[in-house]
C-alpha cells in the first residue's frame, strides 16, 4: 500500500516546529537502526525538516536528508581508571567503520532538537559541575554523536574547548570531512589529575571500506596529537568546593584574559623572528570566543 503523503499545508510555522521537536523526541528513544520504528521516526522527522527548509525560500530538491548517527559512534568508559574512549563503530555487516558524516547529512541533536539539547546540558553538569573545567565532547554533536551520553564527555580546559588549538583541529577535521575526505576518529581522555590530557587521533578509510593503516613516519603527517589538560584561574577558583557563581564567572573571565595575553606574546614573537616554522595539525591560533561558559562541545 503506498503510503500517503503528509498535507503540511495544515500546519502554521509554530506548528510544524512542534511536531518536528516531538518527532526528535520520540526518535530520540528508539536508537536502534534496526527497530522499524527508527526508519519511520527519522523519515518523519527529515519530511517536517524538509518543509521547514522550503518555507525558508530554499529548493526542496537541495535539502540533504539528516541521519540519526548515534549509533555509528562507539564509547568506552574505564570504571577502574577513569579513561574514556569515543571512536567509530563498525558497521553490522562487517565491511569497515563507519566514517564521519557532513554537517548538513546528520541530525545534530543538541543544536537541533530541544530534547537533546536539555539532555546534553544536564549530562555536562554532572561530568564537569562546580569543577571550573568545561564538560567537552569526545566527539562532538555536530558529527552526528550523542551529546548527552557521559562516555562521551569528560572534563576538558576550557580554552582548549572553546577556541584553543584542540578546538581548532576539529574544526580542521570537520572542513576536511566537508572537502571529502573519508575519514574517522579516535579519542581518549584520562580523567582530570594528574597527567590528564586527551588524544585525538583520525584514520582514514579506502574505497572497500577498510581502514588505512598510516605508514609515514614524517612527524608533519602525523594522525594523533596529545593535549595536557592543565589547571587554569577558573579550575583553581573551585579546588576548595564549587565557587559562587560570581566568583566562577570572575575566574572563568582571568582565565580567558590571560590566554589572551599569551596569544599576544605569541604573535608578537613571530613577528619579531621572522616567518614560522610550519606546524602540526590544530596549532594555529583561533579568534577569540565570547566570554561565556558554552559548557563543552
Amino acid at each position: 500500500m503506498e503510503k500517503k503523503e503528509e498535507d503540511f499545508s495544515r500546519f502554521g510555522d509554530r506548528d510544524l516546529e512542534i511536531e518536528r521537536q516531538k518527532t526528535a523526541r520520540e526518535l530520540w528513544q528508539v536508537r536502534d537502526p534496526k527497530d522499524p520504528r527508527h526508519g519511520e521516526l527519522e523519515t518523519r522527522y527529515n519530511e517536517y525538516a524538509r518543509e521547514q527548509w522550503k518555507r525558508e525560500g530554499n529548493d526542496p530538491a537541495d535539502y540533504k536528508y539528516k541521519h540519526d548517527a548515534r549509533h555509528e559512534f562507539r564509547f568506552e568508559h574505564n570504571e577502574k581508571t577513569g579513561e574514556k574512549r569515543a571512536t567509530m563503530a563498525e558497521k553490522p555487516d562487517g565491511s569497515g567503520p563507519y566514517t564521519l558524516r557532513k554537517r548538513d547529512e546528520v541530525i545534530n541533536w543538541r543544536e537541533d532538537t530541544a530534547v537533546g539539547h536539555s539532555k546534553a546540558v544536564a549530562a555536562q553538569q554532572r561530568v564537569a559541575g562546580g569543577t571550573g573545567d568545561d564538560a567537552g565532547h569526545l566527539i562532538g554533536a555536530e558529527f552526528g554523536a550523542d551529546p548527552a551520553d557521559e562516555r562521551n564527555l569528560a572534563r576538558q580546559e576550557l580554552v582548549q574547548n572553546e577556541y584553543g588549538p584542540y578546538h581548532q583541529q576539529e574544526r580542521d577535521i570537520r572542513d576536511q570531512v566537508e572537502g571529502g575526505r573519508q575519514c574517522g576518529m579516535d579519542v581518549r581522555a584520562r580523567p582530570a589529575g594528574k597527567g590528564s590530557y586527551r588524544s585525538l587521533e583520525t584514520f582514514d578509510v579506502g574505497a572497500d571500506g577498510k581502514r588505512l593503516e598510516k605508514e609515514a613516519k614524517n612527524p608533519e603527517e602525523q594522525h594523533q596529537v596529545l593535549y595536557g589538560n592543565f589547571p587554569n584561574h577558573s579550575v583553581r577558583a573551585n579546588q576548595d568546593g564549587p565557587a559562587g557563581k560570581s566568583a566562577a564567572l570572575e575566574a572563568r573571565q582571568e582565565t580567558h584574559e590571560h590566554a589572551a595575553g599569551v596569544r599576544a606574546a605569541v604573535a608578537a614573537q613571530k613577528r619579531d623572528s621572522g616567518p614560522p616554522p610550519r606546524e602540526g595539525p590544530g596549532s594555529a591560533p583561533s579568534p577569540d570566543s565570547p566570554d561565556k561558559n558554552r559548557g563543552g562541545r
